[in-house]
């Protein structure tokens, strides 16, 4: 049995521990979104950094609506050799390049199982460690969120962040995530392929979640 709902007492796992969720998921009472960021959570991109939101407001508004007013005021950023990126000018170096493999990750499918085992031998090689670093906030981005039977509506308003700062983001992403353990690939027909793509470009205005 599959259930969506949300909760303020679950902070995540790895990278994104601490960082704001959107729908979370429970298969036969057991949570699936482990290290994802659940159903609709938004993460700001410019050129070299990335945004997410540490504290909402999370509002009922019946029994199957919701909606959450996330504040965008955190940054994830990398660190090498335990170093600290305040102090460190190389780090803040490392956060941009890491940043833009992922952007190649993102482009680059066919090899993707290839670059994530690089970068996770590169991590560990230089002990490289991620941090949410917390900032002034950029702004606040709203989610209404209409919870389905075998799925979730979720429309998004980012007006107001981009009236702020519009000039500066190149990216708004929406995440829809659950635990790489759960889903660790794909069926069409009844081939058996890789996990589809944690990033996909929203293209129209309305697009549906299940």
């Amino acid at each position: 049995m599959i259930e969506f709902y949300f909760s303020k007492n679950f902070k995540g796992q790895g990278i994104s521990e601490g960082i704001e969720r959107g729908i979370l998921v429970d298969y036969n009472s057991k949570c699936i979104v482990q290290e994802g960021m659940g159903l609709g959570a938004p993460a700001i991109k410019t050129n070299n950094r990335t945004f997410f939101s540490c504290n909402s407001e999370l509002i009922k508004v019946s029994d199957k609506e919701y909606f959450k007013e996330f504040n965008i005021n955190s940054e994830l950023v990398w660190e090498i050799f335990k170093a600290r990126s305040e102090k460190y000018k190389s780090v803040n170096l490392l956060t941009i390049f890491i940043n833009k493999l992922t952007d190649l990750y993102k482009r680059l499918r066919v090899i993707q199982p290839i670059l994530l085992k690089l970068g996770i031998l590169t991590r560990d090689f230089f002990q490289t460690n991620s941090k949410i670093n917390h900032i002034d906030s950029l702004g606040k981005i709203k989610f209404f969120y209409t919870i389905l039977k075998d799925g979730a509506l979720i429309e998004v308003d980012f007006s107001q962040i981009l009236k702020r700062n519009g000039g500066v983001i190149s990216k708004i992403c929406i995440m829809n995530e659950l635990g790489g353990e759960f889903f660790n690939y794909s069926k069409f027909g009844e081939k058996i392929l890789a996990p589809p793509s944690g990033w996909e470009k929203i293209k129209g205005t309305t697009t549906r979640f299940s």
